[in-house]
């Protein structure tokens, strides 16, 4: 059975850990107080439910437009539905971008689409609603889907079993011949599409692990399974107001000035930002020099055994390598 630190989950909502033993225990999750210092993982969203009742901590949502929460469609209306749960601001999508993105699929028409990070399903479900219009396609929303819990006063929330609340959604939603659920890291899923040689991606939304070897990383995984043609979504461009350096270090050290892509940035709301690069190439891998160069920052080790498998490198390193060689010969035979 998962247990979580009581002292832990008081620290994600900074309050003070006796706070939340006198919501549980006037809750009933707790007989006493008295020597609790962990509790069940299943039992972590009522804990959450009882705070919130007793201290008044609404959820600083998103704010859902009229069109959305009022609509008669069902995906629409499972979609501002999730937008309630407390934990989607400000990991989720919000409303306005969530609706960009639906236009860009229908605008570029995909038939397979890779999607990194999926958090609670609300992209998948922009995603799968723009398929369903166009009546074919499918996108692989690929996420560890690990349990989530709260962080500061905008995840007041608890999903215990990610893989399964997102599922449910896509089923409520009317779009599961449309949605691929993929339980684990993003860099397994493209070593599996690399060895069953699936057909090649038309678009490749990147919005899981923001940092620059995360990113990097994703870009590197999968660009030689993306199409000529093909686009590939960045999200969260502007650091300043994100706060993730990840994707603007992609754009501006690997993709800038490259004739392999065109990139278009696209202004949103709020303006964390989002770059649309299409693949001008039928290439299947990034030129050396800018490959040994992501991988530097991803896998420093990789960078150094290439540097080693160069035949050009080795023949300049060699007469350096013989003369230190000799050097220390002579120092240990005592001839100075």
């Amino acid at each position: 059975m998962d247990l979580v630190s009581l002292d832990e989950l008081s620290l994600r909502l900074n309050v003070a850990p006796e706070t939340l033993l006198a919501v549980g225990v006037a809750a009933g999750i707790f007989a006493t107080a008295a020597r609790v210092r962990t509790l069940p993982l299943a039992q972590v969203p009522d804990l959450l439910t009882a705070f919130r009742a007793a201290h008044a901590h609404h959820h600083e949502g998103w704010d859902v437009p009229d069109w959305l929460r009022d609509s008669t469609d069902q995906a629409w209306r499972v979609i501002a539905e999730l937008y309630r749960e407390p934990m989607t601001r400000p990991a989720s999508l919000p409303p306005s971008q969530g609706q960009q993105l639906h236009e860009l699929i229908l605008a570029t028409a995909p038939k397979r689409v890779v999607e990194i990070g999926s958090f609670l399903g609300l992209s998948t479900l922009w995603i799968a609603s723009a398929l369903r219009i166009l009546g074919a396609g499918k996108v692989h929303a690929v996420d560890p889907f690990e349990p989530k819990l709260p962080f500061a006063k905008t995840h007041c929330g608890c999903i215990v079993n990610a893989v399964e609340f997102v599922a449910r959604a896509v089923t409520r939603a009317g779009v599961a011949d449309f949605v691929s659920l993929e339980p684990g890291y993003s860099r397994q899923f493209a070593r599996e599409l690399h060895v069953t040689q699936r057909p090649e991606i038309d678009f490749l939304f990147i919005d899981g692990d923001h940092s620059v070897g995360g990113c990097l990383d994703d870009f590197v995984s999968y660009y030689p399974l993306v199409r000529r043609g093909g686009h590939i979504l960045v999200h969260d461009i502007h650091p300043a107001r994100c706060g993730w350096p990840g994707p603007r270090y992609l754009l501006d050290r690997i993709v800038a000035g490259n004739s392999r892509f065109k990139v278009h940035e696209i202004v949103t709301e709020p303006d964390y930002g989002m770059a649309l690069i299409t693949k001008l190439t039928d290439d299947r891998s990034l030129p050396g020099l800018t490959r040994m160069k992501a991988d530097l920052i991803i896998y420093p080790h990789r960078a150094i055994q290439a540097a080693v498998r160069n035949r050009l490198l080795r023949r300049t390193l060699r007469p350096l390598l013989t003369a230190f060689k000799l050097r220390r010969a002579q120092l240990a035979a005592g001839r100075f």
